[in-house]
């Protein structure tokens, strides 16, 4: 339902029972706050455009970087609430380099932050005339007399209904004529322009009036609420269950949207409590992209961004992986799975993961990472019970084999002699232990296993 868990949240879990950990999952989504309030918002155009070139450049790069680092660490620490943040960035596709204006961008989170779990066809409305929508996809330079359909395209496509379906092309040149006239001002303000709305009779899925904006929103709602909830929730089975998406399940969770009106609390609900949910089939099927391997890992090991790590290198070091916020490859956002993992990506998660864990223990020491192996297990004197519990702890199907766990046990002993582990003298309160965990805990970073879930 999150970015993972740390050993206490588990255990806590465990003994509450899934009903109450849903109940405070929800609660706890209730109190989250993915936004601050950026000393530039109120910013005017002409402050940006008094600075010239790399100046300027290097302005908009500086508060982009500050801004998407304090919102990842937000995110990373806001369970679901920052889980469906992130999702809907990846459903609702700007590219902030695109448009290149932090004052957009914020605008653009606050559309997603004030409707994460909340009504789904309120959420399209208030995106369809957000400036850093408009801009990315052309809609402010939709008129009457020069037809942009761009928009109009990607909300049958991508935004609601899917690839293909209940839609022809004339009804997106309709849907464009519809919300043609809308322009920003300086980078924040949205109005409609009389002069270049198109107030001409429209016809879209076979219905004919004056439509607008509001009337068109409301038209494709109504007209095609079954293929709309079906789209979304398939993507939110994606999401958080697999990519082998259940068609049935998918109509259950569909009925539950259509039911409530589009909100989105009921479904993400109905899917956490399912017994679906939890089958084993769907644990391991699902490559974690750069930002859940990253997360998940943190919130494991109880590694924070204000003290372990610093925001802007993690912006960076996500780039590096082959994901930096606010910006997939286009508007269909990252293709995800397979294509997060080839020859290079996958040393680069290998190393991003190893300063991780590396820097955390250099700056806050043995203390750290040997209190927080004891929540896993009591155990101090034998290495293989604790080699096991860390492989299962991190794995989401541990090893399937005992040779596996050998050599596992091996990379944790490291160059220690065998008869210092016979003997009896080896346990976790001797000096240097802390750098065996870390050393196999690198090592798990290494197996294919460690990039699912």
């Amino acid at each position: 339902m999150g970015w993972g868990a740390s050993v206490g949240q588990l255990q806590q879990s465990q003994k509450e029972g899934l009903e109450r950990t849903i109940k405070k999952v929800f609660e706890q989504t209730e109190k989250s706050k993915i936004l601050h309030t950026p000393k530039w918002q109120d910013w005017s155009l002409k402050k940006y455009e008094d600075r010239k070139g790399e100046l300027k450049f290097k302005l908009i790069e500086e508060q982009y970087v500050e801004y998407a680092g304090e919102i990842a660490s937000n995110i990373k620490d806001s369970g679901l609430k920052g889980k469906m943040f992130f999702f809907w960035t990846h459903h609702f596709v700007t590219q902030f380099w695109h448009y290149e204006s932090p004052i957009m961008l914020h605008d653009y989170c606050k559309v997603i932050e004030n409707n994460t779990l909340g009504n789904f066809k309120n959420l399209v409305f208030e995106m369809g005339l957000s400036p850093a929508m408009l801009h990315y996809l052309n809609g402010n330079m939709n008129s009457s007399e020069n037809p942009n359909e761009n928009y109009a395209r990607e909300l049958l496509e991508l935004f609601t209904l899917g690839r293909d379906q209940s839609y022809t092309q004339r009804d997106i040149k309709e849907i464009a004529r519809a919300f043609s006239g809308y322009e920003t001002d300086e980078w924040r303000k949205v109005h409609l322009n009389p002069d270049t709305h198109d107030k001409g009779i429209k016809t879209i899925f076979g219905k004919s009036g004056n439509f607008g904006y509001k009337e068109t929103i409301d038209l494709l709602f109504e007209e095609r609420k079954k293929e709309i909830a079906f789209h979304v929730c398939s993507k939110l089975y994606q999401y958080f269950i697999s990519h082998y998406k259940n068609k049935n399940f998918i109509l259950e969770l569909s009925r539950v949207l259509i039911e409530h009106e589009f909100e989105i609390k009921p479904v993400l609900k109905a899917l956490f409590s399912s017994e679906h949910f939890f089958l084993e089939e769907h644990t391991g099927v699902k490559i974690k992209s750069p930002f859940e391997l990253t997360f998940i890992f943190m919130n494991e090991m109880g590694i924070d961004f204000n003290s372990d790590m610093n925001k802007e290198e993690f912006i960076y070091s996500c780039e590096w992986m082959g994901q930096m916020l606010f910006n997939p490859p286009n508007v269909a956002g990252w293709e995800g799975q397979r294509k997060w993992i080839d020859t290079t990506k996958i040393s680069r998660r290998w190393k991003v993961l190893d300063h991780i864990i590396y820097s955390t223990i250099e700056e806050r020491g043995r203390v750290v990472i040997l209190s927080w192996l004891q929540q896993i297990t009591k155990e101090k004197d034998d290495p293989k019970i604790i080699t096991k519990k860390l492989v299962d702890f991190f794995l989401p199907k541990g090893f399937q084999t005992e040779k596996e766990y050998g050599i596992a046990l091996e990379k944790f002993k490291g160059e220690w002699p065998e008869e210092v582990f016979t003997s009896g003298w080896w346990n976790l309160d001797r000096e240097d232990t802390e750098w065996q965990i870390v050393q196999l805990i690198s090592y798990l970073f290494r197996k294919a296993e460690f990039h699912v879930m």
